[in-house]
């Protein structure tokens, strides 16, 4: 960070912490370590000035150059010379999109630095009418006051801060009351404090406009001049002036009153003073509501009731209870299981027509978009009634985690986001534990985070490099959401389960994916303690692991847990016959040896990353369990492994054991996939590994691998196929060498076992397969090159492309054929016992079957629909003239379910007729879900004049800004339509509107950037890209490009794998 100015040294010192020496001139520390300042102002309370000896009234002077002087700084980070502990807000928003925005904000405050001669603060986009403040010293009651000069006031944009020269020193200690009046506008974009507003499908108008605030991360700037970072936190007293008459009110806290004009008019609402919070959980809606109302009885009270509420547009009336009830039991369990009450008198949710994110979780007023929050059983397909259930839970498992317990700063997001995301399934199994969430982490979250994180442009959970509101955004992304759960949750297991710790050991299992608080539980009493501590204050991911490890016993969790928080990357565990052929599958005895290493994504992504701070030499802390099996055994013999201090795997070189797989059986390490790193075997192994999974069962009836660990092993011998991942490292020493493998894991062999698939009933295996059957063909799907038309050539002409679809066929026919015929009619409720095989079904079906009979879990809707739109993609004849049929009996006859799978396949089969009605189907739809379902349906075309008119069609006004960028990715991930989607989006007048709505970051410019790249296969789009967006100012996405272009080098190793061993095993194999 840049170092301070001379002028201010003979500063008092302070403290200790971020805002520690002669402040401003030490540099502060990236995030906060609780010093004496950021503690300060937890409890300080709102500075209200009593009894008054004396007032005295100042009016400044201060040339510019004075000015400069004193409050000269220039970094991203705000100084930390005051330390805010309460703000009144009062605003008066227009309603309507660009109008103007007034208001005052009074900032009470405790100086932290003595000489205090300038207050730094953000605001964007404001003109100044009046700054005024009091300064009380130290030890005094005396109030005094100052004025000072507008025409002083330095704005500096670059940095989105203002900096107000108080024309005298303040010392340490004294408190100051800062009043400005502010003026500018209403946001132009979904952030700030903007105008949502929607279309009424039935007459084509607009819906009433609703004042609505999305202030996270860095945008309650653009409402209110303030301290708009994280560790800044205060209390708040919201008023919002000249309502109009009729209209609802919402913020964090109840209404205190509400006064209406002389006349009726317009009316002044004032809310409760909240806790003390950062400023982007502020939050306002103002508008036309329905609502609903519901109460929980607190578990650790049962004489406290919480008042929980839903809100959304009129005419949703029977779209909010579903919403409600999972909010009631999600929130109870969370008090139940953190043992830390829900601090706030009511909780509010409100639906929101034109709203960026899924959600956002301000402080006892979530928000939500319409899909996130607003569902009927009776009309709903499972998946948006489970997307409700889980955001809902998400959300409000923020409450604790990101509400009362704050990350100090956005380089540690994960502390947020990353408990958000592990506990929606803790919430959401409390709510709802028929969708059997649990059961999806894998995929939803482990592996999706894997797939990013072996890249080399991604940053650890403590990114050291967030230093401008660009690199904020950037941090929300999977490793913070998805990676940030994966290694919470797999620290959970081995804390619970462990005899290191304290309250460990109890339960092999760790309680169980659906268990809220086991006895006893190292983790979750650690937990407590974090929350306890920390409570209304901030935090780092060094103290959450201190207070586990003081709570659990565990010396060495800390250091351990470093190397997954300060490093990036998924490690690869790999398996290897010391001094034998790895590839050879009849060598099954020996020393057995482990050793592991960072996983790249290709060759490209070493070569990036080369041998800095997180290179190839990267090690990890791993909690490594081994199982050893026979698979005509019945009994597993597990070995919870110590191989270094800690009880993980962590060792530079590598351990050995001795075994023989033909008398002791398979290895296989990672039991329920629990962990958060990937696995390589030799050959032999893989073959005995094979045959357990064939095998199905043991002798006494029960799977030898469960579904989580089918799943784990099938993702991991494609992916490392897919990357060569365990290849030789040429820079491995001759010790590792003598037990790394001597030939990297053949395609071939990985798509060998996929065969295992033929026999699968299970959707959590399903899941991960889908995935790489689609990615698979898309790769080999031909592409138009730069320059030219767009059009993708005739993919019948392309060696490889119609093998790969035969053989995923074959795959996949058994479990097509156990799902039936009668499957997508809303009027027909079909089970696995009323299907009746056809005569010429392979025999695999019905073993299938009747595992789908004798018991399941998830709603073979949800698996039979995904199974379906993969089967329709590869172009099984049966399900598209079932897809079409279903679509020309009408939308309202289509089982919800089925409607996005049965909408994406005769989009891309019905040539423009089929896009028209789909079209025309999404303009008509008032369900939120279903029409959003329509509306990405339209990016399956494949007709090349059909791809252009969703193109066009999405930039019109008839598809909503929230949307824009989700129908442009989808036409992007097309792998018809990747270049013609490449070639509109660059133009100059798209790229530019794409930007001025979307360019300051966010979840959608983030996912346009990287899906308009990430799927081309070539060299010579590497370097069209490449050259694209060096010339680009992408500011939020410049991670999200680097991502794509290290992406599209690993599609250029995968396709050239796929010709050199892939192919030639597709063209030969043998059922």
């Amino acid at each position: 960070m840049a170092s301070a100015p001379t002028t201010y040294a003979k500063m008092e010192e302070v403290g200790t912490g971020p805002h520690a020496g002669t402040a401003p001139t030490s540099a502060r520390c990236a995030a906060c370590s609780g010093c004496s300042v950021c503690r300060a102002s937890v409890g300080a309370g709102v500075i209200v000035a009593g009894i008054v000896a004396a007032v005295v009234v100042v009016t400044l002077f201060s040339g510019s150059g004075a000015a400069e002087g004193e409050c000269a700084w220039d970094n991203y980070r705000l100084p930390g010379w005051i330390t805010p502990t309460g703000y009144s807000v009062q605003w008066t928003p227009s309603m309507s999109a660009g109008g103007p925005l007034t208001g005052t904000v009074v900032m009470n405050a405790k100086v932290a630095a003595g000489g205090l001669g300038c207050v730094i603060m953000h605001s964007q986009g404001f003109a100044f009418d009046e700054v005024v403040y009091t300064w009380t010293p130290k030890d005094s009651d005396s109030v005094q006051t100052a004025t000072v000069k507008t025409s002083d006031v330095i704005f500096r944009p670059a940095n989105q801060q203002v900096a107000i020269p108080l024309g005298q020193r303040l010392a340490r200690g004294d408190s100051i009351s800062m009043t400005i009046r502010f003026r500018g506008k209403m946001s132009s974009t979904l952030n700030g404090m903007y105008i949502s507003q929607g279309v009424n499908e039935a007459t084509g108008q607009p819906t009433d406009p609703v004042v609505v605030t999305q202030f996270e991360a860095t945008y309650a700037r653009k409402a209110f001049p303030c301290l708009d970072e994280p560790e800044f936190k205060a209390t708040f007293d919201i008023s919002l002036k000249d309502i109009p008459a009729g209209l609802t009110a919402l913020s964090n806290m109840p209404i205190k009153s509400q006064v209406a004009s002389a006349n009726g008019e317009v009316v002044t609402f004032n809310f409760e003073r909240s806790v003390p919070m950062s400023t982007y959980l502020v939050a306002i809606v103002v508008g036309r509501f329905t609502a609903t109302w519901g109460t929980y009885i607190s578990p650790l009270d049962a004489s406290r009731r919480v008042n929980v509420s839903v809100w959304a547009p009129p005419g949703n009336e029977n779209r909010l209870n579903f919403a409600l009830n999972a909010a009631r039991k999600s929130l109870a369990e969370y008090e139940s299981s953190f043992n830390v009450a829900f601090p706030l008198p009511e909780m509010k949710m409100a639906a929101i027509e034109s709203f960026a994110a899924g959600a956002m979780e301000n402080w006892g007023l979530v928000t939500y978009r319409l899909t996130a929050l607003l569902a009927d059983p009776a009309e709903a397909s499972q998946a948006s009634l489970e997307r409700v259930a889980v955001v809902v839970a998400h959300e409000l498992a923020h409450q604790w985690f990101g509400n009362l317990v704050t990350t100090a700063f956005w380089n540690q997001l994960f502390l947020n986001e990353g408990f958000a995301t592990l506990f929606e399934y803790l919430g959401t199994n409390a709510s709802n534990p028929e969708f059997d969430v649990w059961s999806e982490f894998l995929d939803n979250d482990v592996h999706k985070a894997m797939r990013i994180d072996d890249l080399a442009a991604v940053s650890p959970l403590v990114n050291p490099n967030v230093d401008s509101s660009g690199a904020v955004e950037s941090s929300f992304n999977d490793v913070a959401y998805a990676k940030g759960g994966s290694v919470l949750r797999m620290l959970w297991k081995f804390m619970d389960s462990s005899p290191l710790t304290q309250g460990g050991g109890a339960d092999d299992d760790a309680g169980g994916d659906d268990a809220g608080e086991p006895a006893g539980s190292a983790f979750f009493g650690g937990l407590n303690a974090y929350l306890t501590r920390y409570q209304y204050s901030v935090a780092t991911a060094d103290q959450l692991f201190y207070e586990l490890a003081d709570f659990s016993g565990w010396d060495d969790l800390a250091p351990n847990m470093a190397t997954w928080s300060k490093q990036p990357g998924v490690p690869l565990v790999m398996f290897a016959w010391e001094n034998g052929d790895n590839t050879d599958p009849s060598v099954t005895s020996g020393n057995l040896c482990i050793s592991q290493r960072r996983l790249w994504r290709s060759p490209y992504s070493r070569q990036l990353a080369g041998d800095g701070e997180f290179g190839n030499d990267q090690l990890y802390w791993i909690p490594l369990d081994i199982t050893v099996r026979h698979p005509k055994g019945s009994a597993a013999r597990k070995v919870a492994t110590r191989l270094v201090n800690g009880g993980g795997f962590s060792n530079a070189t590598y351990t050995c054991f001795a075994h023989d797989t033909l008398v002791q059986g398979f290895v296989k390490a990672n039991a329920n996939s629990y962990g958060y790193y990937r696995t390589a075997y030799p050959a032999s192994v893989w073959t005995d590994i094979r045959a357990a999974v064939n095998a199905s069962t043991t002798t006494d009836g029960e799977p030898i691998f469960g579904a989580q660990d089918r799943a784990g092993l099938l993702d991991d011998i494609l992916t490392v196929a897919e990357t060569q991942a365990d290849a030789p490292d040429p820079d491995s020493s001759s010790l590792r060498a003598s037990v790394e493998p001597a030939t990297s894991t053949s395609f071939a062999t990985a798509l060998d076992y996929m065969k295992t698939l033929r026999t699968e009933p299970e959707y959590t295996v399903w899941r991960s397969a889908l995935t790489h059957i689609s990615r698979i063909s898309a790769n080999i799907y031909p592409q138009a090159t730069p320059g030219s038309n767009g059009n993708a050539p005739d993919p019948s002409t392309v060696p490889c492309v119609g093998e790969f679809n035969d053989y995923a066929t074959y795959i996949m026919t058994p479990v097509v054929a156990a799902i039936g015929s009668m499957w997508g009619n809303a009027s027909v409720s079909v089970s696995a016992k009323d299907v009746v095989l056809p005569a010429d079904a392979p025999p695999e079906a019905a073993s299938i079957l009747a595992r789908w009979r004798s018991s399941s879990t998830v709603d073979p809707a949800v698996r039979d629909a995904a199974i379906i739109g993969t089967a329709a993609s590869l172009g099984f004849p049966t399900v598209v003239q079932r897809c079409n049929d279903l679509w020309r009996s009408g939308v309202k006859n289509i089982d919800p379910n089925y409607l996005g799978a049965v909408a994406s396949s005769y989009v891309a089969n019905g040539g423009y007729n089929g896009w028209e009605e789909v079209r025309a189907a999404y303009e008509a739809e008032s369900e939120a879900y279903s029409k959003n379902l329509l509306l990405r349906a339209l990016a399956s075309a494949t007709e090349p004049a059909v791809i252009k008119m969703t193109l066009n069609y999405t930039m019109s006004a008839a598809v909503d800004q929230q949307d824009k960028t989700t129908v442009l990715s989808g036409v992007a991930s097309n792998p018809a339509a990747r270049a013609l989607a490449w070639k509109f989006i660059t133009q100059d007048d798209v790229w530019n509107e794409l930007e001025d709505l979307y360019g300051s970051g966010g979840f959608g410019w983030s996912s346009l950037i990287k899906s308009m790249a990430s799927h081309f296969v070539t060299d010579a789009w590497f370097n069209e890209a490449t050259a694209f967006f060096k010339g680009a100012d992408l500011d939020a996405g410049a991670s999200d490009a680097a991502q794509a272009l290290e992406i599209v080098k690993s599609n250029v190793v995968l396709r050239q794998t796929l010709q050199d061993t892939g192919c030639p095993w597709l063209a030969t194999w043998d059922a």
